[in-house]
C-alpha cells in the first residue's frame, strides 16, 4: 500500500511540475 501511495504522490508531483513548466513557458514567450 505504501508503494501505491508513493507512486500516486510522484505522479501528482510530476503533474504539478508539468503545469508549472507550462505556465513558465507561456509567461516567458508572451
Amino acid at each position: 500500500m505504501a508503494l501505491l501511495s508513493t507512486l500516486s504522490d510522484r505522479k501528482s508531483a510530476v503533474k504539478k511540475t508539468e503545469i508549472l513548466n507550462y505556465a513558465f513557458v507561456q509567461s516567458s514567450t508572451s
